[in-house]
């Protein structure tokens, strides 16, 4: 299977979720987990995230995502 995720990233931008090991630093814009375990209980998780603009109150953010999955 592959799987293609198209979305905005700001590098330098300020992202929500961040590493333990960097908790100062400016967070991850896209995570990836593979679970360990087995059969039925399995799974996988891609996970994006948008820059995190600060907002004045009643204001909104959005961004544009598109998934591609196909069976190769």
């Amino acid at each position: 299977m592959q799987v293609t995720l198209r979305f905005p990233v700001t590098p330098a931008g300020p992202y929500l979720d961040r590493p333990p090991a960097e908790p100062d630093g400016a967070g991850d814009a896209l995570q990836a987990y593979n679970s360990p375990l087995a059969g039925d209980e399995a799974f996988s998780e891609l996970e994006c995230h948008a820059p995190a603009p600060h907002l004045e109150p009643g204001a909104e953010s959005s961004a544009e995502l598109e998934i591609e999955i196909r069976n190769a």
